[in-house]
């Protein structure tokens, strides 16, 4: 995220353009990095604005083919290292929640009958909003990983992006050497197997290996829905709530379910099934609510220039008083003593 803030910075430098066109945007991305579900929100405000402020849609793309994976950390160069360019697709799916662009994607394999046939690729949400210049982002973030991992000559064969159809934005992904396709759907890549499984001259099995293990505990997949692991249905669940106090709902378990139906690619994750896997796994939807409510309490009041008042509504808490003395019984501390400690180290 930081390595995005950086880029903007010196574009807007460059160009003689203020800071404080878009810092309003930047500091609220900025907040969200605690927060995957609401990731993807915030960035595109942000791109939207930087938009704005200078050159248009193209420099939304320059700014998203500037950005190398190494600036990712350790994720980046796990990628970069990966055998081939699917290995790197794959260990993608399961780091979205360390990436700028707070996304998962799922890839589909291709018929085993017609093995010649191409790899598609989908992102599994957000669906709320976003607009095109956080799809040109993200498609220009995904052509740079298969860069890192294939070299130049590895490209999106074919992309969809999900808004309307825009000639400037066509035209850039034409000279990019990809087909384009605009829709209302999700977004969509496609890439020939063959590229996909071209050895990595780049490739680092120790480095790839060691980072595909550390990351391995962010990671939640269908699979792990299936088999009702308590541990990756809590984390699925908060991460879905978490998208709904993002956006400034109320979490319900009926806004949860179809939540996780994007997030996980599960569409077996109905209300009914959703109720039987908690009680299942011993977990209590409300008390999930109440600690997610309580590390975003917190985490705003150490890295947050809000109120105590906005906190508090956002916690829930109707009176300030309720709110602080339930701060203070989660950490022995006044809010304004605990905010005053600043950013843990």
């Amino acid at each position: 995220m930081f390595a995005v803030i950086r880029q903007i910075r010196q574009h807007l430098l460059l160009h003689g353009r203020p800071w404080a066109s878009v810092e309003q945007e930047a500091n609220g991305w900025l907040q969200s990095q605690h927060a995957p579900a609401g990731r993807a929100y915030n960035l595109s405000a942000l791109l939207s604005a930087f938009q704005r402020t200078t050159s248009g849609l193209p420099a939304v793309w320059a700014l998203a083919r500037s950005l190398g994976l190494a600036q990712w950390g350790a994720v980046g160069y796990g990628l970069m290292t990966a055998p081939h360019a699917l290995a790197a697709i794959q260990l993608d799916q399961r780091v979205q929640s360390l990436t700028p662009c707070g996304l998962r994607f799922m890839a589909h394999a291709p018929s085993s009958t017609q093995p010649s046939e191409e790899w598609a690729v989908t992102a599994l949400g957000p669906d709320e909003g976003e607009g095109l210049a956080f799809w040109l982002f993200v498609c220009g973030c995904r052509q740079s990983l298969l860069e890192a991992v294939g070299g130049v000559d590895q490209r999106v064969r074919r992309v969809q992006l999900p808004a309307a159809h825009d000639a400037q934005v066509a035209d850039l992904l034409h000279a990019a050497g990809m087909r384009v396709a605009f829709s209302e759907g999700a977004y969509q890549e496609w890439h020939l197997e063959n590229a996909l499984v071209r050895a990595n001259p780049n490739a680092h099995p120790e480095v790839h290996q060691a980072v595909c293990q550390s990351v391995a505990v962010f990671s939640v997949l269908p699979a792990d829905l299936d088999r009702s692991g308590r541990e990756p249905l809590r984390r699925a669940v908060r991460a879905a709530i978490r998208t709904d106090l993002d956006r400034g709902l109320v979490p319900t378990l009926h806004s949860l379910a179809p939540r996780l139906q994007r997030m996980t690619g599960d569409a077996q994750v109905g209300l009914r099934q959703l109720q039987r896997r908690l009680a299942a796994s011993e977990l209590s939807f409300r008390e999930e609510v109440a600690e997610v409510r309580r590390e975003r309490a917190l985490d705003q009041l150490r890295h947050s220039n809000h109120t105590l008042a906005q906190i508090a509504a956002e916690a829930g808490y109707a009176e300030l008083s309720s709110f602080h003395r339930a701060v203070r019984r989660w950490t022995g501390l006044s809010p304004v003593t605990y905010r005053a400690q600043g950013p843990a180290a």
